[in-house]
């Protein structure tokens, strides 16, 4: 009887997948190498990219919170009579000061005497805008003075004669130093500071400013027939402006809080929105195609490699490995070389992040939900790549090994 001849078919398990891969990067470092450095590149690109729009959308965020609206306004309406009141009692300030976010608040108004106001000094006259206001107006429109000092409370309460000239103003009339007497109409008043800064209210730099009860004593209470109706000015924090402006009326008149007008500037909120999502948009695009270029970058060295290595392949299917040995072979060295690139490119894009960051004085921002999936993206980027190299690998044929080495 003949015997029967068992042949056991050849097998490939993941550990020894692995070792051999590990062992055919061992010994073939440079084409290894390069791959490996196509997958860091394509990897850095992607973290850094995604890292610099996350940066960016964070100082968009911050710019636009700079000009959030910080100032709110209330109005009243002018009663028709031919000597109205003054319509805010008493303690407004005070009670607008206890308001959450609040930073400053007072009463103004502008002095016109049915005519503009004529200032002169030293020979030069010029029609500016008077204001009438409290020192607590003067806090809320962020007055700051280069020379002198800001009229306070006992000028409020004494009606001292004294006055704030902006400095675009001091320069048209030729002011030199302080303490000279300057003509407010037919009134006189002591020059006291020279403002060179109000950011909420930037018309104070060309304008005559006079404590209220010092303008109420020369030229009257205000009136139709004297100047402006009175307003209040609140400043606010960034971002409280909404809230305070909803408060106002009833800390300033509880029995008839309708009886006001309050106006907000509008904030930048949906434009905010609209630059940040085009920012996202158009980095995270960047991002995948730089990913995509650097795959299909792996899997043209990855091919160049496997054509190198026709004869070692031809070799393992003569010896009995099947085709699909040799495509978890490619595919497995593949995946290695692209998660070592991965977590090599991840540390490239993090200093890129934060050396980008500091040359243009921002603080960087790196999402960790970013950052830990990208040795993966490596990975997952050589399989992509690797599949079509492990496919032409696997159907090379025995007899190709015989083209590298001819008989003699």
């Amino acid at each position: 009887m003949r015997s029967k001849v068992t042949v056991s078919r050849t097998t490939l398990r993941p550990a020894d997948a692995v070792d051999e891969a590990f062992t055919s990067i061992a010994s073939s470092p440079l084409p290894s190498t390069a791959i490996s450095i196509g997958s860091l590149l394509a990897v850095g690109w992607f973290v850094s990219v995604l890292g610099l729009v996350s940066t960016a959308s964070g100082q968009v965020a911050s710019q636009f919170a700079g000009r959030l609206p910080t100032t709110v306004l209330v109005t009243t309406a002018v009663p028709a009579l031919p000597d109205p009141p003054f319509p805010y009692p008493r303690g407004t300030e005070r009670r607008l000061d206890a308001l959450a976010g609040v930073v400053g608040a007072g009463e103004f108004w502008r002095v016109t005497v049915g005519r503009p106001v004529a200032v002169s000094a030293g020979g030069r006259a010029s029609r500016p805008v008077v204001i009438a206001g409290t020192p607590g107006y003067l806090a809320a429109a962020g007055a700051q003075v280069s020379e002198g000092r800001l009229f306070d409370s006992w000028d409020q309460a004494h009606a001292a004669q004294l006055c704030l000239v902006g400095s675009d103003l001091a320069r048209t009339l030729g002011l030199a130093r302080l303490g000279r007497p300057i003509h407010v109409g037919d009134a006189e008043c002591v020059v006291s500071g020279i403002v060179a800064r109000a950011d909420r209210q930037p018309i104070l730099l060309r304008s005559v400013v006079l404590p209220s009860s010092t303008a109420a004593a020369m030229f009257g209470p205000p009136a139709q027939r004297r100047g402006a109706w009175p307003e209040v000015l609140i400043a606010t924090r960034p971002g409280a402006a909404s809230v305070v402006a909803r408060q106002a009326p009833y800390a300033i008149n509880p029995d008839r809080p309708r009886s006001l007008t309050v106006s907000v500037p509008a904030a930048p909120i949906q434009l905010r929105q609209a630059v940040t999502s085009a920012l996202d948009r158009l980095f995270s695009a960047l991002g995948w195609i730089g990913l995509a270029v650097g795959a299909l970058a792996i899997a043209g060295l990855t091919l160049s490699n496997v054509a190198q290595r026709t004869p070692e392949y031809a070799l393992r299917r003569a010896l009995g490995a099947r085709r699909r040995h040799i495509a978890a072979h490619v595919l497995t060295e593949s995946v290695i070389l692209g998660l070592l690139g991965g977590l090599a490119g991840a540390s490239l894009g993090v200093a890129v992040i934060v050396l980008v960051a500091r040359a243009e004085g921002w603080t960087p921002v790196v999402a960790p939900l970013m950052l830990w999936p990208a040795p993966l993206a490596g990975a997952a980027a050589g399989m992509i790549a690797g599949v079509v190299p492990a496919i032409r690998a696997a159907f090379i044929r025995p007899s190709a090994g015989l083209i590298r080495f001819p008989t003699l």
